[in-house]
């Protein structure tokens, strides 16, 4: 709605509760970066590349799938990645440096592309309702291929904002500054970074066993 125009004077759902839950809420597992090199290894030849580049750069798979090469800067070694997620769902670029694995896996994929696709991942497939086949950036059959990998690689299922999060978790886990963890995962604010952060760590536990120590320091000491 237009600002200042109010068509509707009340909320006609306010007051109505969710139907409660049969299940408690279960804290989702990060996978660890053993876990990680078990799935890209149990992956299909082909697929290897596209779960490299999510670990890699700790991108939301759909910032991966908009990933162009004119984006891809291997002389000063940085991909350029795309997102929306802003107030004004605007298209906003941001810089991620390249490991040396991630320059490795893009310059094979560069040496071997079609020179008449953008894309760095692309997919042809038929489309029903036109009744041709279509180019396009890689969407279909991820989420099995992803399912079949943690199978094979007997681990628990992982979805692909999990490459995101075990990235995000070494980060933290080794010291690296906050902003250029935020910068990265390409939060538009820091909080942002600070509460998905916490998400991943055991906050409470972690204060309990500092309170316990320090705590013990004069009993030890007696």
């Amino acid at each position: 709605m237009k600002r200042g125009q109010r068509f509707i004077q009340d909320n006609p759902f306010a007051g109505l509760e969710t139907f409660p839950g049969d299940k408690p809420k279960e804290r989702k597992r990060t996978p660890g970066s053993d876990e990680l090199d078990r799935m890209i290894e149990a992956a299909r030849p082909k697929h290897r590349p596209y779960l490299w580049v999510l670990r890699e750069t700790m991108a939301r798979s759909i910032e991966v799938h908009r990933l162009t090469w004119n984006r891809v800067n291997f002389e000063k070694r940085y991909v350029e990645l795309e997102t929306h997620k802003n107030k004004n769902r605007e298209p906003v670029l941001r810089q991620v440096p390249m490991t040396d694995k991630l320059y490795e896996v893009l310059s094979a994929l560069y040496s071997e592309r079609d020179p008449g696709k953008e894309w760095v991942f692309w997919t042809r497939s038929y489309n029903a309702e036109t009744g041709r086949m279509e180019e396009g950036p890689y969407k279909r059959g991820r989420y099995p291929m992803l399912k079949k990998v943690c199978r094979d690689a007997k681990v628990d299922y992982y979805t692909f904002h999990r490459f995101r999060a075990s990235g995000a978790s070494v980060m933290d886990n080794n010291g690296a500054i906050l902003s250029g963890i935020q910068r990265i995962l390409g939060h538009a604010d820091r909080r942002s970074t600070e509460i998905y952060l916490e998400k991943l760590r055991d906050v409470e536990r972690d204060a309990m066993d500092v309170y316990e120590r320090e705590s013990r320091i004069k009993d030890k000491v007696a």
